[in-house]
């Protein structure tokens, strides 16, 4: 007869994932970086030439540079939600087949042990039959 492990993982992992408030300061925290990126003064610096005034055509750049960067940051700061919400959901798929699995061991050592009783019950009443036989035959 094979030998069966009557072991079951209790360790369970702890639930994950980003609390909305995390989400929250992530967003915020993207929303400021893409407000900085569109600052056209900013953008203006490295247009700059030693010896030369800036122009209209420096300002038109460096506005074009800074509505692209605020509109890069803006997709990034957005994109957060959405990427914290499927890694919760698959944190959450993740725990819930963890779960399962622990049932899934659960069942399988209840009905090991359901087993090695009636393996046990098969044999005292092979040995009682044997006894009895013996007293009688």
């Amino acid at each position: 007869m094979a030998a069966f492990s009557n072991n079951v993982n209790l360790n369970q992992p702890r639930e994950t994932g980003y609390s909305p408030r995390q989400t929250q300061g992530a967003y915020n925290f993207q929303q400021a970086q893409a407000f900085s990126a569109a600052d056209p003064r900013m953008n203006m610096k490295g247009l700059d030439r030693p010896g030369l005034s800036r122009a209209g055509g420096q300002q038109s750049y460096a506005a074009a540079a800074a509505a692209n960067a605020y509109a890069n940051g803006m997709q990034n700061a957005e994109s957060i939600p959405i990427q914290d919400a499927s890694y919760n959901a698959n944190a959450a798929l993740q725990q819930q087949a963890s779960r399962d699995q622990m049932s899934q061991q659960y069942a399988a050592f209840q009905e090991r042990l359901r087993q090695q009783q009636a393996m046990f019950d098969i044999s005292n009443k092979q040995t009682a039959l044997g006894l009895l036989s013996g007293l009688l035959g």
